[in-house]
């Protein structure tokens, strides 16, 4: 049995040692993948039944405020403003930090309004797509959720205009054109428009599925606008990814990776179960768009999957990859349907969480790169996803700002 009180008392001796070795002290300091804004998160959930962290609220606002003052920030979620703005939301639980969240805010919506009487939408073009363009950590993806799930009120008008530009450029990244004599959908990523990684493994334009950096965090963060914001656009942009989605879906309970020259390239899709890339947070976004019997079966089929296939890419411990994420995802689904599958696997994951030992070191989670197992600190990639992950998950909860990593509504 997994017990709550021990795992908190991890997540708040991690918070200490954090705090104590200014671990936040790197060139991503002011990023919610890796930095404060991240801790933000963590600290929100530990800080109420403990009087060590009282005072280190305001001292982090303070540091991210003066942080702030000397960076140019983008716009995104997981880089830029944005995410800044969502890890001291996590702290403002008594509205003291009203005043510095409506300032980024401000700055968030001056800067949107900007980039669309300029650019008219040109990287909507099939030519000039690239997948930070739309996705969920650089892209309108990001920013949209953002926009949908934000507290500060003062800009409503403001922001409805904004997110209905930003339909109108996932509605264009829908649309066909022609490309060597074949139609393709904007979205797609064409060879001169891949990152390095991607040109090694593929010699045709690609469409990439994920919720990262997928067309499904597109259809997440369409579908989590506000019932009263929906409009025909954004039914019809859901309704074309949906049907693309579907027709990469196989027997075997997986959608691959990617696709490219519109078959399924299976690249990966054997053992990549995560958040990122995987096909279970794909399931739990079709389920939530359309809420049919089918989706209920798929999601059955995947729990009584082998072991082997659902302990998540890599069998790493972190939020982005590894089983911290999964677990979530399955976590979500049982408070959701409370399917007993999902409960026994949600189990499993964490049971193996719970397991992990390190001797001493407070970096209990792994990660892994090149065949080399790394331990960070950070919210995607690090301990602190891990720890708010099992927090929440032995709480029988949700953690509210969980719209970060595009978590749907079942």
């Amino acid at each position: 049995m997994v017990s709550e009180y021990k795992v908190i008392g991890d997540a708040e001796d991690f918070a200490a040692h954090y705090l104590k070795n200014k671990l936040y002290n790197t060139p991503d300091k002011l990023t919610l993948g890796d930095g404060l804004p991240g801790f933000c998160l963590l600290l929100s959930e530990i800080s109420s039944g403990s009087n060590y962290f009282t005072g280190v609220k305001d001292e982090l606002v303070i540091d991210i405020v003066s942080e702030m003052n000397k960076t140019k920030l983008n716009l995104s979620l997981w880089s830029g403003l944005c995410g800044v703005a969502v890890g001291i939301s996590a702290l403002n639980t008594d509205g003291r930090y009203n005043k510095i969240l409506m300032k980024i805010e401000k700055s968030i919506i001056a800067s949107l309004k900007l980039y669309f009487k300029n650019n008219d939408l040109d990287k909507a073009k099939l030519e000039n797509n690239m997948f930070k363009y739309y996705d969920l950590f650089s892209g309108f993806s990001g920013v949209l959720v953002y926009l949908v799930n934000s507290n500060v009120q003062i800009f409503e008008k403001e922001r409805k205009d904004l997110i209905a530009n930003i339909l109108r450029y996932f509605s264009l990244l829908t649309k066909y054109s022609v490309y060597k004599d074949n139609k393709v959908r904007n979205y797609t990523i064409l060879e001169k428009n891949m990152t390095d990684s991607m040109k090694n493994d593929f010699n045709h334009n690609v469409v990439i599925l994920g919720k990262s950096h997928g067309i499904s965090s597109v259809l997440s963060s369409v579908n989590m606008i506000h019932k009263s914001d929906q409009s025909d656009l954004s039914e019809n942009i859901k309704e074309i990814l949906v049907d693309e989605i579907e027709k990469t879906y196989d027997r075997n309970c997986i959608f691959p990776t990617f696709l490219s020259n519109n078959e399924s390239m299976q690249k990966e899709t054997f053992i990549n179960n995560s958040w990122c890339y995987g096909s279970f947070p794909i399931l739990n976004t079709l389920m939530s768009v359309e809420s049919a019997d089918i989706y209920l079966r798929r999601h059955i089929e995947f729990l009584e999957s082998d072991d082997s296939y659902i302990s998540g890419y890599n069998n790493v411990d972190i939020f982005c990859h590894g089983k911290s994420g999964l677990a979530y995802l399955i976590h979500n689904y049982y408070l959701s349907t409370g399917e007993p599958l999902a409960l026994k696997k949600r189990q499993q994951l964490i049971s193996e969480l719970s397991e992990v030992e390190t001797g001493k070191s407070i970096l209990k989670y792994r990660d892994e790169k090149d065949n080399k197992s790394t331990r960070k600190v950070g919210l995607l990639e690090g301990q602190i996803g891990v720890h708010l992950a099992l927090i929440n998950i032995l709480k029988e909860k949700r953690f509210d700002l969980d719209w970060i990593f595009l978590v749907d509504n079942l």
